[in-house]
């Protein structure tokens, strides 16, 4: 059963790094701490605007 969750985790980490590197070069993933949530946010395309609006203010 470890086997089989670490191979789905390697599968899904591939599946976050496949979608980085897709995300076009406008996204400043430099400025982003929290990578996983700059992903999962850009594929499900439901971010809130008072969550970027903080975002812009977080990272000057």
């Amino acid at each position: 059963m470890a086997k089989v969750r670490a191979s789905i985790k390697r599968l899904y980490e591939l599946y976050l790094l496949r979608t980085l590197m897709a995300l076009s070069s406008e996204h400043n993933l430099g400025r982003t701490r929290h990578w996983k949530y700059a992903v999962l946010t850009h594929l499900s395309g439901q971010v809130l605007a008072d969550q970027q609006e903080r975002h812009r203010t977080a990272y000057p």
